[in-house]
Protein backbone atom coordinates (compact mmCIF):
# COMPACT_ATOMS: atom_id res chain seq x y z
CA UNK A 1 0.00 0.00 0.00
CA UNK A 2 2.86 2.27 1.04
CA UNK A 3 4.36 1.94 -2.24
CA UNK A 4 1.16 2.69 -4.47
CA UNK A 5 1.22 5.78 -2.59
CA UNK A 6 4.77 6.47 -2.84
CA UNK A 7 4.16 6.00 -6.84
CA UNK A 8 0.63 8.12 -6.75
CA UNK A 9 2.66 10.79 -5.63
CA UNK A 10 5.48 10.91 -8.13
CA UNK A 11 3.03 10.46 -10.59
CA UNK A 12 1.00 13.37 -9.39
CA UNK A 13 4.14 15.56 -8.55
CA UNK A 14 5.45 15.01 -12.95
CA UNK A 15 1.52 15.59 -13.67
CA UNK A 16 1.82 18.64 -11.66
CA UNK A 17 5.14 19.88 -12.92
CA UNK A 18 4.43 19.79 -16.37
CA UNK A 19 1.29 21.32 -16.38
CA UNK A 20 2.94 23.85 -14.26
CA UNK A 21 5.40 24.72 -17.46
CA UNK A 22 2.13 25.58 -19.71
CA UNK A 23 1.00 28.93 -19.60
CA UNK A 24 -1.90 30.40 -18.31
CA UNK A 25 -3.39 30.89 -21.46
CA UNK A 26 -2.29 27.73 -23.20
CA UNK A 27 -4.48 25.48 -20.83
CA UNK A 28 -8.39 24.63 -22.34
CA UNK A 29 -10.97 24.25 -20.01
CA UNK A 30 -10.77 20.38 -21.06
CA UNK A 31 -7.34 20.34 -19.51
CA UNK A 32 -8.60 21.54 -16.64
CA UNK A 33 -11.51 19.83 -16.31
CA UNK A 34 -9.64 16.59 -16.74
CA UNK A 35 -6.79 17.84 -14.07
CA UNK A 36 -9.71 17.81 -11.52
CA UNK A 37 -11.31 14.93 -12.48
CA UNK A 38 -7.80 12.98 -11.39
CA UNK A 39 -7.63 15.02 -8.78
CA UNK A 40 -10.89 13.71 -7.59
CA UNK A 41 -10.09 9.88 -8.29
CA UNK A 42 -7.00 9.96 -6.24
CA UNK A 43 -8.85 11.47 -3.18
CA UNK A 44 -11.40 8.37 -4.17
CA UNK A 45 -8.72 6.08 -4.19
CA UNK A 46 -7.10 6.88 -0.66
CA UNK A 47 -9.64 8.40 1.27
CA UNK A 48 -12.94 7.50 1.94
CA UNK A 49 -14.63 10.93 0.53
CA UNK A 50 -17.98 11.52 -1.26
CA UNK A 51 -17.64 13.59 -4.14
CA UNK A 52 -20.76 15.65 -3.23
CA UNK A 53 -18.73 16.68 0.05
CA UNK A 54 -15.24 18.42 -1.62
CA UNK A 55 -15.16 20.58 -4.85
CA UNK A 56 -12.09 20.94 -6.46
CA UNK A 57 -10.77 24.36 -7.53
CA UNK A 58 -7.78 25.04 -9.50
CA UNK A 59 -6.59 28.88 -9.63
CA UNK A 60 -4.06 29.79 -12.25
CA UNK A 61 -1.80 32.92 -11.13
CA UNK A 62 -0.06 34.92 -13.67
CA UNK A 63 3.82 35.35 -12.85
CA UNK A 64 4.29 38.98 -11.58
CA UNK A 65 7.06 41.00 -11.45
CA UNK A 66 7.60 42.61 -7.95
CA UNK A 67 8.57 46.24 -8.47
Amino acid sequence: MRSELLHSKEIAKKRLLIEAQNTVSSMTLDQMAQIKKEISNILSRHLDLSSDKYEIRIILKEDKKRE
